[in-house]
């Protein structure tokens, strides 16, 4: 099934999503499998603890581009790439320091860097836009291609089968997200050359409970060298 009314929900709220961004309106974790992890900016600290190197490259910043502001912030050399030119503009707006840094593409199609030039990369709660397929077939090859041997990825998606659509009390409207069963995306990824990174006491994988009260699951891997 072919995910594509989030592009025009993000054309029509880039500007709102930025401000709900910023004011971490929806970055509060409920029923965290572990205490360590409460929001989004704990998912990013763990992040730096275990890239090997400083080069990012963050796959759908969205309006804010708060996690590649964050990122540089720290003296991080990060690069990013966002399907919707509304968001790229508002971004830029916002952080300009950032221009030259945000750029237009589509995950569905190649991204638009060499091979093996990362040492990480960020997916933050955003293949749930995109079909199932896509994502199997082809997004998840590409973050590998990009990434360094020993580079890390660090993978945020909405959990569960087929699709769910919930109501957004903070843009009073419906939106529809294409789920993902973790094992079998594990499992994916580790038949393409990855290898999950352990969080915390033995677990490798993270879940969570957003504002809209659907259910997240975080994943950090790391690609093996060959």
């Amino acid at each position: 099934m072919e995910i594509d009314i989030s592009e025009n929900f993000y054309r029509k709220y880039a500007k709102r999503y930025a401000e709900v961004s910023q004011q971490r309106l929806q970055s509060i974790y409920r029923n965290s499998s572990h205490t360590a992890f409460r929001d989004d900016q704990d998912k990013m600290d763990f992040l730096l603890q275990v890239i090997p190197g400083p080069r990012g490259l963050d796959t759908g910043f969205g309006a804010a581009a708060r996690d590649m502001a964050y990122f540089q912030s720290r003296e991080l050399d990060v690069y990013g790439i966002d399907a919707i030119k509304e968001n790229v503009e508002v971004a830029s707006r916002l952080n300009p320091d950032l221009r030259g840094r945000l750029l237009i593409a589509n995950l569905k199609h190649a991204i638009p860097f060499d091979d093996r030039v990362f040492d990480f990369v960020v997916n933050n709660a955003v293949i749930q836009h995109i079909d199932a397929e896509t994502v199997t077939q082809h997004v998840l090859l590409e973050f590998h291609r990009v990434l360094r041997p020993g580079g890390v990825l660090l993978l945020a998606f909405k959990r569960g089968n087929g699709v769910l659509t919930v109501y957004d009390p903070h843009f009073e409207t419906h939106r529809t997200f294409q789920l993902f069963d973790e094992q079998e995306l594990l499992s994916r990824l580790v038949d393409i050359g990855f290898e999950p990174i352990e969080i915390v006491d033995d677990h490798d994988m993270i879940h969570y409970v957003d504002g809209k009260g659907a259910e997240l699951c975080i994943l950090y891997l790391r690609k093996v060298p060959q």
